[in-house]
């Protein structure tokens, strides 16, 4: 039971923590929970990055990498949340690429 519990605790306890999220979906919240820290947001190149989705075979909770048009549009609208999120919240987000 201790072992299950010891991740989360180290999660806690991290000066460094790596969330292999969509930012834009998740930074509001992130934000809140850790207001003096510093984010950095990596991307790739937006056509390897699609390319790389879209030939590999992920479940039905990744419907949007069934096709390229929809793929397409899920990754405008990560731009666009990702932009007004960094925008209006009040933490540093840093940007590489």
């Amino acid at each position: 039971m201790l072992q299950k519990s010891l991740p989360c605790l180290a999660m806690i306890y991290a000066v460094h923590a790596v969330l292999k999220l969509r930012v834009a979906f998740g930074l509001w919240l992130i934000a809140l929970l850790f207001p003096k820290a510093t984010y950095i947001h990596c991307t790739r190149n937006p056509v390897d990055n699609c390319v790389s989705i879209f030939t590999n075979p992920f479940n039905q909770a990744h419907s949007y990498s069934r096709t390229l048009e929809d793929l397409g549009s899920y990754y405008r609208l990560y731009k666009e949340l990702t932009e007004h999120f960094c925008s209006v919240i009040p933490v540093d987000v840093l940007e590489s690429r």
